[in-house]
């Protein structure tokens, strides 16, 4: 009987360490970049050093985040979606139903519906192009991807956002070769073209732009 305490006792030891390992491996937080904030929570891993795709909802309410991830290393690579509350609490993850080839630079917008605007840069018949799809709050796709810019237009850069009137604002860049340039096109919530791609005779990349309250459009970009 004292044999079978002590075995009791060592296992239950055991699996209270296990499950404190657990724990701290699944709270794991960054330090603290400042006094004032938070410290940071590990949300996931990502498959490239590149910008993880951000947006609020308009309450604030609701974060969202998009980025690349691998299921395995040098694997194909996917588009992650996470749903956080405004206390950074994880409320769903999971893999976005987009087929992608090497995804990068994402964007995300989010309207006043509540849906979720995502437009990133991949590869298509080698020529790397700009995608743009729409999801709902919870992450499922409401339109499948799409190419947006020119055929044959390798993209090197582009911004996008929404405009006062609820329409999204796409600013893009060919850096070289025939046809280098800033381009504009602009989509209605429902991801139609509504104005069609336009070169803006000018020389540029990395464009950035904000929109005023009078609905002028002040874009930047450098040459």
């Amino acid at each position: 009987m004292a044999r079978t305490g002590i075995v009791w006792r060592l296992m239950a030891l055991l699996l209270g360490m296990l499950l404190l390992t657990g724990c701290q491996a699944a709270n794991a937080r960054s330090d603290r970049a400042h006094a004032d904030w938070s410290r940071g929570v590990n949300v996931g891993s990502a498959a490239i050093n590149d910008r993880v795709a951000l947006a609020l909802d308009a309450a604030g309410a609701n974060v969202y985040l998009v980025w690349v991830t691998e299921h395995e290393r040098n694997g194909a690579e996917f588009l992650r979606y996470a749903h956080l509350d405004r206390a950074g609490k994880l409320l769903d993850e999971h893999d976005l139903r987009i087929g992608a080839d090497q995804p990068s630079e994402l964007t995300l917008v989010a309207d006043s519906a509540g849906s979720l605007h995502i437009f990133w840069k991949d590869r298509l018949a080698g020529v790397r192009r700009l995608f743009y799809a729409q999801l709902d709050g919870a992450g499922e796709l409401i339109s499948y991807p799409e190419a947006i810019s020119l055929p044959d237009l390798l993209v090197a850069s582009y911004a996008a956002g929404l405009n006062n009137a609820n329409a999204l604002e796409v600013f893009w860049s060919v850096q070289e070769g025939q046809g280098a340039g800033l381009y504009h096109t602009r989509l209605d919530l429902q991801g139609r073209v509504i104005a069609e791609n336009l070169h803006l005779g000018q020389t540029g990349y990395d464009p950035a732009f904000r929109v005023d309250r009078q609905g002028q459009i002040h874009l930047v970009w450098q040459d």
